[in-house]
């Protein structure tokens, strides 16, 4: 009767802890969060969950988020894009240039920095400051590399801007 009675409590202490345990797993927030507190330094519980809010359109509450993915894997192109996205949604074009500014202060041969910048500079409609990164994203990546590419393509679209003449009905 012991040995039952034992038994029982046990299985309903079990069964106690697996309820508690699937509140974790209840959405992709949820889940993240709980894998975030249980281990503050993995790097896909904060890019995982910025996306998630960036998805919903939260993006404040997704910058703290791919900041501290792009602090944990510090070359992660992903994170360190996304956290300028968000930022450039909330707060605009110049918030971008003062981030990279500062990630290049810590890493001042981080290509992505160079580019997420330039492409800021060029929506603040300063081009020549545009170029500068662009080329400095040149030097720093291999060619034929994403960065690379999308600088060129940049540099090109600075370079000789497409003006659309719009045509009038005679």
């Amino acid at each position: 009767m012991a040995v039952a009675t034992v038994t029982v409590l046990l299985l309903l202490g079990y069964g106690v802890r697996a309820f508690a345990e699937t509140k974790h797993w209840e959405n992709t927030e949820t889940f993240w969060t709980h894998v975030k507190t249980r281990n503050p330094n993995c790097y896909v519980a904060y890019f995982n969950l910025g996306t998630h809010y960036g998805r919903l359109g939260q993006y404040a509450k997704a910058i703290p988020l791919f900041q501290r993915a792009s602090q944990l894997q510090i070359e992660s192109t992903k994170a360190f894009r996304n956290y300028t996205a968000a930022i450039d949604a909330v707060h605009g074009p110049q918030a971008v240039v003062d981030a990279c500014n500062e990630r290049l202060r810590q890493t001042n041969s981080y290509a992505r920095a160079y580019l997420e910048r330039a492409f800021a500079y060029r929506n603040l409609e300063r081009s020549d400051e545009a170029i500068r990164d662009c080329e400095a994203v040149l030097q720093l990546t291999a060619k034929g590399s994403d960065e690379w590419t999308e600088a060129t393509t940049l540099m090109s679209q600075l370079r000789h801007p497409v003006i659309f003449v719009r045509r009038t009905a005679d």
